[in-house]
């Protein structure tokens, strides 16, 4: 399948990977065998952050991480916030110990309170911290339902 991707332009064609059965040369890519993989010439880049940075760096215009050493640490920083969401999620969809689960849980609603209360401090163009929060949340509809949205109802109506 080639598509466009819309933020930065760039052609890619995405390639559906059965992970219950990988494939050898899916395998062949590098050590941790699981997606995203981004293949790019003679170049293999995986995690989504590592991806996300490469591309920045390789294929600077149009910036997902901003300008200058302080819009950049802003939205890694945001990034970051995304992905310990996800994270969280994650721990508490799997987890067989209900003490593990209460954790996991405590720490997402510390992180959906925080997003709430700076969330006018999010850089106004789309980037990385945008897509890292928007990728979290999904997830966690996915996973463990829409109850997020009670507990940070201006992010939910950002995000819709």
């Amino acid at each position: 399948m080639c598509s466009s991707d819309l933020e930065k332009g760039l052609s890619y064609e995405s390639i559906a990977v059965d992970l219950g059965n990988k494939p050898p040369e899916f395998l062949a890519l590098g050590p941790i065998a699981k997606v995203p993989v981004l293949v790019d010439g003679s170049v293999v880049v995986f995690d989504s952050t590592v991806i996300a940075e490469y591309l920045e760096d390789r294929y600077p215009e149009v910036a997902m991480y901003g300008h200058g050493w302080e819009e950049k640490l802003v939205s890694r920083r945001w990034e970051e916030v995304g992905d310990s969401l996800a994270d969280t999620t994650i721990k508490a969809f799997f987890s067989k110990d209900t003490g593990e689960v209460a954790k996991a849980e405590a720490m997402a609603g510390r992180l959906l309170a925080h997003i709430e209360a700076h969330l006018q401090e999010l850089p106004a163009q789309f980037g990385v911290a945008q897509a890292s929060l928007i990728a979290a949340l999904g997830y966690r509809s996915l996973r463990l339902g829409e109850g997020w949205r009670k507990e940070a109802p201006m992010l939910a109506e950002k995000v819709d």
